[in-house]
């Protein structure tokens, strides 16, 4: 008779903390910049891109309950940006992105 093996039953894999955070894609942007796996919870209202010297270049609203915004940064030259979301509380996430 065969003795039954063990074997190990692995536990639930937690998200790995990249797939959970907001992203700006593509980077880098050639026309468009999306910012994307906004919580709706967090009541995300305004996305600025922001020069490397710190002027505001273009600002936008965000719907609320959207998951993500697309801008378009056709216009900008090529370089370093930041992009710079702002919540209902008062909370800012900061992104960078490289246009093309």
């Amino acid at each position: 008779m065969n003795a039954a093996r063990p074997y190990h039953v692995p536990a639930p894999l937690a998200p790995i903390e990249d797939e959970m955070k907001i992203q700006a894609f593509p980077n880098p942007a050639d026309n468009t910049i999306t910012i994307g796996k906004l919580d709706p919870k967090e009541e995300w209202q305004q996305c600025d891109i922001i020069s490397s010297d710190g002027k505001i270049l273009i600002s936008n609203k965000i719907t609320n309950g959207s998951p993500f915004i697309t801008m378009s940064v056709i216009q900008l030259y090529k370089g370093l940006y930041f992009t710079v979301l702002k919540n209902r509380k008062g909370a800012k996430q900061v992104l960078r992105f490289i246009k093309q």
